[in-house]
Order: C-alpha cells, then sequence, then structure tokens
C-alpha cells in the first residue's frame, strides 16, 4: 500500500513540474500570439467608419431576410420524416419494428395494443373506456397470458434494470412482455370480430 502512495505522490510531484516548465512555453506560443491577434482584429474594426460598418450589418440583414422568403429551406430530416410517415399503419409498422430491439419499444407496442383492445370493447359493448378497462382486468375477455400482456402496457414502464447488458441478454420468459405480439393481436381480433 506504501509502495502505491509514493508512486502516486512521485507521479503528482512530476505532473506538477512539467506544468510549471511549460507554462511559460504556453504563455509564449498560444496566449500571447492569440491575444496579439485579437488586438490587431479589435484595432482593425475600430479603425473602420461607423457609417461602413452599419451599412455592411444592414446589407446582411436584407440579403439574410430575402433568402429566408424567396427560398425556404428543404432540410434533409424533414423530406426523410415526410417519407416515412405514412399514417396509423406506418407508425403501427415502426413500433413493432422496435418491438424487436429493446424493453421500452415492446412495452410501447403493448400499451397500444391495451389501447385499440380498450377501445374495441368499449365500441362493442357500448361502454365507456375506464369500464373496458376494467372488463380486460378481470380476465372474462381474453387468455390469461394475454391479460398479463394488456395490462403490462396500461401500466407505467418499469426497465428491468439490466441496463446496457440488455443487449447480450434474452428477455426475461415470465415478464409478460416477452410474450410473442402476434398472439396478442390475434386475442384483439377474436374481441373485434365477435
Amino acid at each position: 500500500m506504501n509502495r502505491r502512495l509514493l508512486l502516486f505522490a512521485l507521479m503528482i510531484a512530476m505532473i506538477g513540474m512539467a506544468a510549471a516548465l511549460l507554462r511559460g512555453v504556453a504563455r509564449e506560443a498560444l496566449v500571447i500570439p492569440l491575444l496579439s491577434l485579437l488586438w490587431g482584429l479589435v484595432d482593425l474594426f475600430e479603425s473602420l467608419p461607423q457609417v461602413l460598418v452599419w451599412i455592411i450589418l444592414i446589407v446582411a440583414v436584407i440579403v439574410i431576410a430575402l433568402r429566408s422568403v424567396a427560398d425556404p429551406p428543404t432540410l434533409r430530416w424533414r423530406m426523410k420524416t415526410e417519407e416515412t410517415l405514412g399514417g396509423r399503419v406506418a407508425a403501427w409498422v415502426r413500433v413493432v419494428r422496435l418491438a424487436r430491439h429493446d424493453g421500452y419499444s415492446r412495452w410501447r407496442l403493448a400499451q397500444r395494443l391495451a389501447l385499440l383492445a380498450t377501445e374495441i370493447i368499449a365500441h362493442r359493448e357500448g361502454v365507456d373506456l375506464r369500464q373496458a378497462r376494467q372488463l380486460i382486468e378481470s380476465g372474462s375477455i381474453v387468455s390469461p397470458e394475454v391479460r398479463a400482456y394488456l395490462l403490462a402496457g396500461m401500466r407505467a414502464y418499469r426497465p428491468d434494470g439490466r441496463g446496457v447488458l440488455a443487449m447480450f441478454q434474452r428477455a426475461n420468459p415470465s415478464d409478460p412482455l416477452a410474450l410473442d405480439p402476434t398472439i396478442a393481436v390475434a386475442a384483439i381480433e377474436q374481441i373485434g370480430a365477435v
């Protein structure tokens, strides 16, 4: 332990000596030239007539205003976003694709399917969403594993706590979100068909 402490103290002393020696070099090589350049630019700016500075500023503002009015910018990301948007079906496809990769997206898919099931039951039974949710919670409409899946989607998202390791591990089989979403979709289709 004492050898480590001695080695640490020796390294700190060496770093301190190097900093003291390089302090003057950094001052001479960086600080003084940069301050000289800054002083020269300020001196050049102050030597220009005030009217010339104002004319340059006003012309720059007019050019910027005309460019923004004449040709609105077409940003790449905006065009890409418009290509990917395609209504509700495209949004569902996106959620299903993302659900293959992480826990949050699996929960988000379960949440959307739970809302869809609730809306279908409310429409079919002629009740409000709260009562339709109670029907799902009772388990009288869907199987126990689909009920657990939909209830997991209705609750707030809770990460599994595995963090970065979750990318390399399989999903917990006892986790209701580990259910294949096609089983839940088939159950929801049966609810709507009745």
